[in-house]
């Protein structure tokens, strides 16, 4: 059975991690906790999922997911998963990053994204992120998927924040793109921030946005 749809994760108030039924295609996970969709966690290949907090056994979670053998499946909630990171990473670190390292990096390189991008239509209006789309919906697959351009620019974001530019010569840089901004070290001889954040610009042509509507609270 290639699809999973909607199997339960029972909490007791002190278990984060947990053991799903069977080997998931890694980033097709797609939780819905309490009746809404849930970022707070990460995939723990090849069948377990690692919770920010303990939930309890009076929450409703169920995960829906494509088994392990379905290739060629994009991701359901989140942008990249630390699994995928190591495989698309051309940084080459002999010491790669830890997936708590990876996980947290990815956080931030989502919401550098959705600023980036500005307005869209949501395929659900209870996303926290702007990815999938509306337009992102394909037949083909049984909940929208997120484009697989938006996963490789996660991937190379993260190389950037994670390598940032060598040289002893340092000093703090803030570097933004829309309303995302972020300090780091870098050398003062190395590339300007605009040439650095061009191969991004690039990847993300076409998926940026800027008019839209803006819902206000009152």
């Amino acid at each position: 059975m290639p699809y999973i749809q909607s199997e339960n994760i029972i909490g007791d108030g002190t278990q984060t991690e947990f053991t799903i039924g069977q080997n998931f295609r890694n980033g097709t996970c797609r939780i819905e906790y309490n009746g809404r969709l849930f970022y707070e966690y990460r995939e723990v290949s090849p069948n377990k999922l690692k919770f920010d907090f303990a939930p309890s056994a009076d929450d409703l979670i169920k995960v829906s997911y494509y088994t392990a053998n379905e290739g060629g499946r994009l991701n359901a909630i989140r942008y990249l998963t630390p699994k995928q990171y190591l495989e698309l990473s051309d940084s080459g670190n002999e010491t790669p990053p830890t997936d708590e390292e990876i996980e947290k990096k990815i956080r931030e390189a989502e919401m550098f994204i959705d600023s980036f991008c500005g307005f869209w239509e949501k395929a659900d209006e209870a996303q926290q992120l702007l990815f999938p789309r509306i337009v992102d919906i394909d037949n083909a697959e049984q909940y929208p998927v997120i484009p697989k351009e938006i996963t490789k620019t996660t991937t190379l974001f993260i190389d950037m924040i994670l390598n940032g530019d060598g040289g002893s010569n340092e000093e703090i840089v803030e570097e933004s793109i829309g309303n995302y901004s972020y300090k780091k070290s870098t050398s003062s001889q190395t590339e300007t921030i605009d040439n650095r954040l061009l191969p991004i610009k690039v990847m993300l042509k076409g998926f940026r946005k800027l008019t839209g509507k803006m819902n206000i609270n009152v």
